[in-house]
């Protein structure tokens, strides 16, 4: 059986992200592995119950495993580890998000979290491509255009998200300079379900 491993769950992108891959024709028959922090455990079960009560056709095609991507190894248990040489794809959705996040933090998750990814997916034997959540934010101070391709164009950050997202996007960047297949997504904001508005965080522009 292939599968691909998933990184953010259960939080509202990687939530709202599962069924739809999984629905795709081309991972008819996947299984995803979704690694979570033990004291997320529990709640990301219970995110999955309200997944396949909503989509019936995820059912019995993921499973939960421990894990951090701030550790080598993503710190799964090598006996886990031994059964997820299927992994083709690998989706990597977590990272910390808050403006406010002090510098620490937001290295060890972002910057040292995405190198941990890249090593753990030159480990697979089967792997294929990389997809890697990103954010429009990586322009920081840049003026006016700043298209797909353009990364580094010497521009200041404002606070430790910006910059740190912007390094780990480098390291990506860099691990596809070196052959590594990835595609690369840039959101602006994800605020919610566009046609029923779900969210799983009421904050900015909720507030509204």
């Amino acid at each position: 059986m292939t599968s691909l491993l998933m990184t953010g769950f259960p939080g509202f992108l990687g939530s709202a992200l599962l069924p739809l891959i999984l629905a795709r024709p081309e991972r008819a028959g996947w299984r995803a592995v979704c690694l979570v922090q033990e004291r997320y455990l529990e709640a990301a079960g219970e995110r999955l119950e309200e997944i396949v009560a909503e989509h019936p056709a995820v059912a019995d095609r993921v499973e939960l495993i421990t894990g951090d991507i701030t550790a080598a190894g993503l710190g799964i248990d090598p006996d886990v580890r031994a059964d997820l040489d299927d992994i083709a794809e690998v989706w990597h959705l977590a990272a910390v998000y808050d403006l406010a996040v002090p510098e620490e933090v937001a290295r060890r998750v972002n910057v040292e979290g995405t190198r941990n990814v890249l090593a753990f997916c030159a480990s697979l034997p089967e792997f294929n491509r990389l997809q890697y959540v990103s954010t429009c934010y990586v322009s920081g101070s840049h003026p006016g255009e700043y298209p797909e391709d353009d990364l580094d164009t010497g521009q200041a950050f404002r606070n430790h998200y910006e910059s740190t997202k912007f390094e780990a996007e480098k390291l990506v960047r860099e691990a596809m300079s070196a052959g590594l297949a990835a595609t690369i997504y840039r959101p602006g904001i994800v605020v919610g379900d566009s046609q029923t508005g779900a969210t799983q965080k009421y904050d900015g522009p909720y507030f509204l």
